[in-house]
């Protein structure tokens, strides 16, 4: 009898991890045509990271130069970037980076180029 009541919590974590995945994906930023865009930005042309985010996400920045910014997350380093390309693109798109707090902001074209080179293979 306690073994029927046990399966529940079971099948409501699976549904859970089911719609966490579902929402992460309705976060990303909408559908690219990557055959469309006329140029694909390259890292060094992501004016986003080059001007905003490395003003806490940068291997230069430690403690609390970082205001939070955790250690492995850099923009002005291309393999970190790259790694971390689309949970930017999420966290741009729903507005959570850069934070409210820091008094920093992105342009429209910023968000985009940001998002044209995440959804278009983020070349070198």
């Amino acid at each position: 009898m306690g073994m029927k009541y046990a399966v529940i919590p079971v099948l409501i974590l699976t549904f859970a991890a089911c719609s966490s995945n579902d929402a992460e994906e309705e976060e990303l930023p909408p559908d690219i045509d990557c055959s469309t865009v006329q140029v694909v930005p390259k890292f060094a042309e992501v004016q986003a990271f080059q001007t905003v985010c490395t003003n806490c996400h940068s291997t230069t920045k430690v403690g609390g130069a970082r205001n939070g910014a955790p250690s492995e997350i850099n923009f002005d380093d291309y393999a970190s970037a790259s790694s971390h390309a689309e949970q930017a693109a999420i966290e741009v798109n729903v507005g959570a980076m850069p934070p409210e707090s820091s008094g920093f902001s992105l342009t429209a074209t910023q968000k985009t180029t940001l998002f044209d080179w995440t959804m278009c293979g983020a070349p070198r």
